[in-house]
């Protein structure tokens, strides 16, 4: 493509590093979960919301190289207290991933008067192969038991146990456990989270491909009826948009016994290359039902999404995710405003910012059909060696594009292309950007289209450009806000 008419944007500065692990507080910058240098974070493998705060379990590796989970609480998932000591199994045992619940009417009879959390994972005992086993705190997390009779016995066939998920099925009054089982979820029932029965399976015929590994099982709202509905999420390592890892998801009923989606072939849950597998937590209060939602990032070293927020919506005789950032500026940021304008010809705008930042853009769109409107626009990152992300969409082709390479943003240089197709069918659209020191985050119309996307943090980008290209867009009004 041949990009120009730019508005700059200039600012300074990069997010300030996450706190160590050695303190208890981990107020991340940049707005990505972090446990410091000295643990190795794995993928996420629960989200809680228990007595007002969020609870997130994640593995990780203690200092023998055994495989453990650690434990974070926060109240507004942004801000984290991690909790001191680690999750550990008993003797060569490894932590896999798992699942973690609120036995709330102690059910298990593991709480002794109190309601118990409960951790169900998968182990791999020298010499017995994977097995699913049972962790427990009756104060609040801050120590752990194992229990004494695991592992549980499960009629799993030959498939190894791989990432057992549990919920609570309140029309049922049960709990059900969810275990990936090669191209299938298998569904178990348990009265008291120790003995369990086979419920049956849910298998995506037209996905056969790659690994099917992290699971999560939430209900969701409905944003237009109220209703809820049941979500189930595959991760897998092939098929996802733009040949690379990623999330699908199923929407259906659930009667405690059988899931029953609605259509037979999945969607995906982002439009970008980085969000492989991820956490929710199902929040009932007095003021609201939402479901909270983190995502795992998959290059290089582990790194977690923002946190959104996640609903339904109905469009097309279907059922979509859409998913609002509920990253929130502190206090007393610094924010610019931009003025109604046309982006034609190069404008500059002066100013001075750190990284990480939140980016507002509304546009007018309903004359996209016009012969002066825009080919494509949105906004390009660069730095001083040339480096370049390139964030926009595509008015002709119809999609929403995020680039990565040199000073060269020709679609035939060979650099990094990901785009997610998307239609626009309203005379405005909004744009939020959260941009850090090593991702972006893109969300569209509200949330209906989301894409994540890492960068090197090597190449440390100080400047934003604006730009349009064939034509003129009209940006209506803008907001700039440190975070």
């Amino acid at each position: 493509m041949r990009w120009f008419q730019y508005v700059v944007l200039v600012f300074l500065g990069l997010a300030v590093a996450c706190s160590s692990r050695k303190t208890a507080e981990h107020d991340c910058g940049d707005d990505h979960f972090s446990v410091g240098d000295s643990l190795q974070l794995g993928l996420a493998t629960e989200l809680l919301y228990y007595k007002n705060e969020y609870h997130l379990f994640y593995q990780c590796e203690n200092a023998d190289g055994m495989a453990c989970w650690g434990h974070s609480k926060s109240a507004d998932l942004l801000k984290w207290k991690q909790f001191p000591r680690l999750i550990n199994a008993g003797p060569l045992q490894h932590m896999g991933a798992g699942s973690v619940v609120v036995d709330y009417n102690n059910t298990s009879g593991l709480g002794e008067g109190h309601s118990p959390l409960v951790g169900i994972y998968a182990d791999n005992q020298s010499g017995k192969g994977q097995q699913v086993s049972v962790v427990y705190s009756t104060d609040e997390g801050k120590s752990w038991n194992d229990y004494s009779k695991n592992p549980l016995v499960i009629n799993h066939g030959f498939y190894p146990v791989v990432d057992p998920k549990v919920v609570w099925h309140e029309e049922s009054q049960r709990w059900v456990m969810l275990i990936v089982a090669g191209y299938q979820v298998q569904f178990y029932g348990s009265e008291d989270l120790l003995n369990w029965i086979y419920l049956g399976e849910f298998g995506d015929v037209y996905e056969e491909m790659g690994e099917w590994s992290h699971i999560e099982f939430l209900p969701v709202n409905v944003e237009e009826s109220g209703e809820r509905k049941w979500v189930l999420f595959i991760a897998g390592d092939q098929g996802a948009p733009n040949a690379r890892k990623g999330t699908r998801y199923f929407v259906g009923d659930f009667d405690g016994y059988t899931f029953m989606p609605f259509k037979k072939k999945g969607l995906w849950l982002d439009g970008g290359t980085d969000t492989y597998a991820g956490v929710g937590a199902y929040v009932y209060d007095s003021h609201a039902e939402t479901t909270a939602f983190i995502g795992c990032m998959t290059d290089g070293e582990t790194v977690y999404t923002s946190p959104r927020n996640i609903v339904l919506k109905k469009r097309y005789n279907n059922y979509y995710l859409a998913a609002k950032s509920l990253v929130v500026p502190p206090k007393n940021s610094k924010t610019i405003l931009m003025d109604s304008r046309e982006i034609f010809e190069k404008e500059d705008f002066d100013g001075h910012f750190r990284l990480p930042v939140m980016l507002d853009l509304n546009y007018e769109v309903n004359n996209r059909k016009y012969l002066d409107f825009a080919e494509a626009y949105g906004i390009i990152l660069t730095n001083e060696k040339g480096d370049e992300l390139t964030v926009g969409y595509q008015n002709m082709k119809r999609y929403f594009f995020i680039s990565i390479g040199g000073n060269n943003r020709q679609e035939s240089s060979g650099d990094k292309l990901y785009f997610s197709p998307y239609i626009i069918d309203g005379s405005k659209m909004d744009v939020k950007l959260i941009i850090t020191k090593s991702s972006v985050e893109l969300y569209v119309e509200d949330g209906f289209l989301c894409m994540t996307q890492q960068f090197p943090i090597s190449y440390k980008f100080n400047r934003i450009q604006f730009f349009s290209e064939g034509g003129k867009i009209k940006l209506m009004n803008g907001k700039l806000t440190e975070l």
